[in-house]
């Protein structure tokens, strides 16, 4: 989420822009939308108004809730104000944790496929190297019989 700042008056009233990613502010788009549909608020504007003001300007109740100086008696009036702030946190968080989560299994997908690729283009390599040639091979050398008679006679046999 942006922020971007105009002006329209030079002193009594100023106007800014809020802009929403759907992919990065789905939650919080959603959150908005309940609360305005709900009648919670009149409108996105008062909505703005009323989380600046529960944020930024620090009443005494808000002080006393979190030191824990009340009297005892009723809870502070801005309680359930500090429970939206801190639910707004949390959907915040849990939305950034997802993201997170995403990020961690698409890099582990990417490496997995980077190994993948990675076999991939050395079966290619090895299928497109041109084949090794096969050694010749050795002629066969005959071997001498063991007999004497045959032995003698082999020499004419080749000579004839």
């Amino acid at each position: 989420m942006t922020t971007s700042r105009k002006k329209t008056t030079s002193t009594t009233r100023s106007s800014k822009s809020v802009y929403f990613y759907p992919d990065q502010d789905e939650v919080l788009l959603k959150a908005i939308a309940q609360a305005v549909d709900s009648g919670q608020v009149a409108n996105f504007s008062e909505l703005c108004k009323q989380a600046l003001h529960q944020m930024l300007v620090v009443d005494q109740d808000a002080v006393e809730a979190e030191l824990g100086e009340d009297d005892g008696g009723s809870p502070p009036a801005s309680e359930p104000i500090l429970w939206s702030h801190l639910q707004a946190q949390v959907n915040t968080l849990e939305a950034q944790v997802q993201r997170l989560q995403k990020d961690a299994d698409d890099k582990k997908r990417l490496k997995r496929l980077e190994q993948d690729l990675k076999g991939l283009s050395q079966r290619v390599d090895h299928l497109a190297a041109p084949p090794q040639p096969e050694p010749d091979p050795k002629p066969t050398t005959r071997t001498l019989p063991e007999d004497p008679l045959l032995r003698r006679l082999a020499p004419l046999l080749e000579e004839f």
